[in-house]
């Protein structure tokens, strides 16, 4: 994923939520999944094991449409976020096939 279109945002400390294979070089990569050798492995699904006010930009991509319990997961992002600290999500439109092209999407998202 290119970040040109998000560098205004990324601070000096930024972390990639949900990563899989795609690391960013420079930031905190985070995933549930131990063997895609992330920096942090953690389920989002629980609170994050990062102090208040840790982070400057937190990304999401292709991540929030599996997350089952989304409010108690940005109310964890909130905390974890600097003041005027940035969240970036990338989500799949909800009435494109790629919402529901997975079984493991638990919702969809549009501008409402």
């Amino acid at each position: 994923m290119g970040l040109e279109l998000f560098r205004r945002y990324v601070g000096r400390r930024n972390l990639n939520l949900g990563c899989a294979r795609n690391p960013l070089p420079g930031w905190i990569n985070l995933d549930k999944q131990p063997e895609v050798t992330p920096d942090v492995v953690s389920n989002l699904e629980h609170p994050l094991p990062f102090a208040d006010g840790a982070f400057d930009c937190v990304l999401g991509s292709h991540v929030f449409e599996h997350i089952t319990h989304l409010v108690g997961l940005v109310d964890d992002l909130y905390r974890v976020l600097k003041p005027g600290g940035f969240l970036i999500s990338v989500t799949p439109y909800g009435s494109s096939d790629d919402a529901w092209d997975s079984p493991h999407h638990v919702r969809a998202f549009n501008e409402h």
